[in-house]
């Protein structure tokens, strides 16, 4: 990754008053314009920069006032959501978008090192985004209890008790998995695996998911 070309002073000042997705991926674009626009290799045809500033906006729909587990600060899951797919581009470039997660945690650890974050923050932003356990059980492509090992092993690289970890990468996927809907703003996809409430508001899981996730805590609880 190259020189990164703003401070971290200046890229906490987009936090401050007058927040919103689109001035920090406006800001990221300065060092990710190309990543960004980049095909995200998905069939609803989203460049990655549209898919992530979907998932930014369904976070702070959803989960902007919230006090996040595990007292999360929340810019810096701002900042983990808006470089969550940045390594897609080069996985797609190499003929494996199976291998994004591989080449975001590189660019993830290049940036919070360039930019002098805490170890602490790196090893959570990390742990958020190097597996894909949740939408691989929900998914049905592995069992509850491989799903429980893997939550179980980044919760320990991340720094954070088991179940407060569990509920933050739920937050994280619920945004993720949920810009793929007509509720985000996009084409109908996955709509099917949430319930959406703007009164509340809530990004919820629809039934059917909601019990996979209710298994997966109840064993995750008896470890």
């Amino acid at each position: 990754m190259k020189k990164i070309s703003f401070t971290k002073k200046e890229l906490q000042a987009v936090f401050e008053e007058g927040f919103s997705p689109e001035k920090l991926l406006q800001f990221l674009a300065a060092d990710f314009g190309g990543i960004y626009a980049a095909d995200a290799g998905v069939w609803e045809g989203y460049t990655i920069g549209q898919h992530t500033l979907m998932v930014l906006r369904q976070f702070e729909r959803y989960f902007g006032t919230q006090v996040l587990p595990g007292n999360c600060d929340i810019n810096m899951l701002r900042l983990i959501l808006a470089l969550h797919d940045t390594g897609k581009r080069e996985a797609i470039a190499c003929g494996d978008k199976n291998q994004q997660h591989l080449h975001t945690v590189q660019i993830i650890e290049e940036f919070f090192d360039a930019l002098d974050f805490p170890e602490a923050s790196k090893k959570l932003a990390v742990a958020l985004i190097e597996e894909d356990a949740l939408g691989k059980y929900i998914r049905g492509r592995q069992d509850v209890f491989q799903t429980a090992a893997l939550i179980e092993q980044s919760a320990a690289k991340g720094g954070m008790v088991v179940r407060d970890f569990l509920e933050l990468l739920t937050i994280f996927y619920r945004v993720d998995a949920g810009s793929y809907t007509e509720d985000a703003g996009g084409l109908k996809s996955l709509d099917h695996l949430f319930v959406f409430d703007h009164q509340k508001p809530a990004l919820a899981f629809a039934p059917e998911i909601a019990d996979k996730m209710e298994i997966l805590r109840e064993h995750m609880g008896q470890q």
